[in-house]
């Protein structure tokens, strides 16, 4: 491997990128995070503004608001009598996602009309023409597509707007009608506007694309070099298993190693989940497998110090198949790492999980056939 120089990373270590994060909403929950149907339903839920959310026209005013700051042109204007309708079909057969028309003053008659096509997780590759010439109107259409990238709609009387723009929008409308919301109502908008604004932020990847091809050699060479001090963390594994004297299993496994007992069904797990994060932490656990755990009342006699109580996990039947009898975690710095078959070794030897392996290993001495490699097959 070409000789390791910081220098040539400077730029790209200075950088403050991260990647887009969210905690589950009930949708995710419910696996409707990308259900454009779902999502058109509560948008003609929330746009009605007779609706029973108790919002009144806070929907449709934030959307014209938006409309305006976009296209200079007015949105609907007497939205408490506007009417929303759902899948409305045109003569070519398509499917609008959402009408709002709004009457002529002083009249039934439609006056102004929102064509809105909701994207959620799919490309705009709507007939947005036939829709928009579908609806009718004396006065004013406007198309929006609402999105969670940025899009460019083929048709010039459509406007985009995310909905994360939608939803800014409407929580700065929310204190107006806070107090009329009961709590169920509550609820309902609070988890859509946060799914809605998570989602989109989730899905909006346009800085992390310009980092990643701004740097992109760097950052090939950055995982590669990841990539070689796992591989040689494992193999220092290896190495320190065999230095203890026992028997190394799951080796095509990403994140642990066993250490298994030349005699009896008793095994050391390395776990290096955490080892690969900013804790940088080490979990050796004393693990017992089924076999092991037919002997767990007479392990349980054993004599252990106090010292070795310490460390002492489970010592009942909490699962049928396997057990962690004993466990320790480690901090580990940047120069245990290099020298890690002789840290993993110590740590082993100089703390109670060794002493507590080897009085498992004398008590099932006589009575057991040697382990092998029964966990994981090899």
């Amino acid at each position: 491997m070409k000789e390791w120089d910081e220098s040539e990373f400077t730029d790209l270590l200075k950088e403050n990128i991260q990647l887009p994060a969210r905690a589950p909403t009930f949708f995710d929950l419910g696996g409707l995070t990308y259900s454009e149907k779902v999502f058109n339903n509560l948008y003609a839920y929330y746009l009605n503004p007779t609706g029973q959310h108790g919002l009144r026209d806070l929907f449709l005013q934030a959307l014209s608001e938006l409309i305006q700051e976009k296209t200079n042109q007015p949105g609907l204007q007497n939205t408490m009598w506007a009417e929303v309708q759902r899948e409305v079909y045109t003569d070519a057969g398509n499917f609008i996602d959402l009408v709002v028309i709004e009457p002529e003053e002083g009249s039934s008659e439609p006056g102004h009309a929102l064509v809105i096509e909701n994207k959620i997780n799919a490309l705009l590759y709507n007939d947005l023409e036939d829709y928009f010439n579908h609806i009718q109107v004396s006065g004013r259409k406007i198309g929006v597509v609402l999105s969670v990238r940025k899009e460019r709609p083929s048709h010039p009387g459509y406007v985009n707007i995310s909905h994360s723009e939608l939803m800014t929008k409407v929580i700065k409308g929310l204190p107006a009608v806070f107090v009329e919301l009961d709590t169920r109502q509550l609820f309902l908008i609070k988890e859509f506007i946060t799914h809605m604004q998570s989602f989109s932020m989730a899905q909006d990847l346009s800085s992390q694309y310009a980092f990643y091809f701004q740097y992109e050699d760097k950052i090939r060479a950055i995982s590669k070099l990841e990539q070689t001090i796992r591989s040689d963390l494992f193999a220092q594994l290896g190495e320190a298993c065999e230095r203890l004297g026992l028997k190394l299993g799951a080796p095509y496994n990403s994140t642990l190693r066993y250490f298994y007992s030349q005699t009896s069904p008793v095994c050391y797990t390395v776990i290096m989940t955490d080892l690969f994060t900013s804790q940088h932490k080490l979990l050796i656990i004393i693990e017992l497998n089924k076999q092991g755990m037919e002997h767990l009342d007479h392990i349980n006699q054993i004599p252990f110090t106090d010292e070795e109580k310490k460390i002492r996990k489970e010592t009942t039947r909490v699962r049928t198949t396997y057990l962690h009898y004993a466990v320790q975690s480690f901090e580990v710095s940047s120069s245990d790492m290099q020298y890690f078959a002789s840290y993993v070794c110590k740590k082993i030897m100089e703390t109670p999980l060794q002493s507590i392996f080897i009085k498992i290993e004398n008590a099932m001495l006589p009575k057991t056939a040697p382990l092998g490699m029964a966990k994981d097959g090899n």
